[in-house]
């Protein structure tokens, strides 16, 4: 990965921490990893980046659970679990207030 793509991965990584989801144009993800097609390492990878943002740049005890939204579309949607430390939760829309 080139140190230009490591910078686009790491500011959507910061994003997903910031704001608890991000998506990804699929095209994008293909010129970071320099990659025809993504393979489990490629998702491994961007695991691994982020659990190391979270326990070692942010100093969190633990990371949270990456989860897809699976769609039909160009994009690789990631939605984090809330984290632990900060109090945070989701709930439904309906009953926020």
């Amino acid at each position: 990965m080139l140190k230009r793509h490591e910078a686009d991965l790491e500011r959507a990584l910061d994003r997903l921490g910031l704001q608890g989801a991000i998506s990804i144009p699929w095209d994008e993800l293909y010129i970071w990893f320099n990659a025809d097609r993504l393979t489990k390492s490629t998702y491994k990878e961007i695991i691994r980046r982020w659990e190391e943002l979270c326990l070692d740049i942010w100093d969190y005890s633990k990371a949270p659970q990456l989860n897809v939204f699976k769609t039909n579309t160009h994009l690789l949607t990631i939605i984090r679990a809330p984290f632990e430390d900060e109090g945070e939760e989701i709930v439904p829309l309906e009953s926020f207030h």
